[in-house]
């Protein structure tokens, strides 16, 4: 009997167990320092406009848009490979230079999940955003949260209006 009570104790707190999440690792440490000679090119205003939706399909096919999510549009350059990486990981990058704040682009979408970036210099960009929601778990009135960081890159030529679907 004791056997039970002590394997049902450990199965109980098993349960209450809670899993370190990504963000609670700390920041992701920069390993690229910023260029500006390879980040000139993205270096204030262009012609192109780079507009779609953020979106992710259940497994039931339903679909759920980025409502309010923040949408990023950031260079390809070696230094925002580092923020592609920290932002995967769902942790914040260490170290920013300022000279990089004014390379982000960042917006959120709307109710529909749209997003719009205008007055893009033509270049290869990283597009990142993420879309979750919460579903009942069949277990009393818990919820589970379900979704997921979406990342993409587009190539954006001089004087283009790119449509793009933020999807996994």
């Amino acid at each position: 009997m004791r056997v039970f009570l002590v394997a049902a104790l450990v199965v109980i707190l098993a349960g209450c167990a809670v899993p370190q999440k990504q963000e609670d690792r700390g920041p992701y440490e920069r390993r690229q320092e910023f260029s500006e000679e390879e980040n000139k090119p993205y270096m204030g205003e262009g012609d192109s406009v780079v507009a779609g939706q953020v979106f992710l399909r259940t497994v039931g096919g339903d679909v759920k848009v980025g409502a309010g999510s923040a949408v990023t549009l950031a260079p390809t350059t070696k230094y925002f490979v580092d923020n592609k990486n920290a932002f995967l990981q769902g942790r914040p990058v260490s170290n920013t230079d300022q000279r990089a704040n004014d390379l982000l682009r960042t917006t959120t979408a709307d109710g529909e999940g749209r997003f719009k970036f205008k007055q893009i210099p033509a270049g290869r960009y990283f597009l990142m955003s993420s879309v979750y929601w919460q579903a009942p778990t069949g277990y009393r009135s818990s919820l589970e949260r379900h979704g997921s960081r979406i990342l993409d890159v587009v190539d954006v030529e001089e004087g283009e209006n790119l449509s793009v679907s933020l999807t996994k």
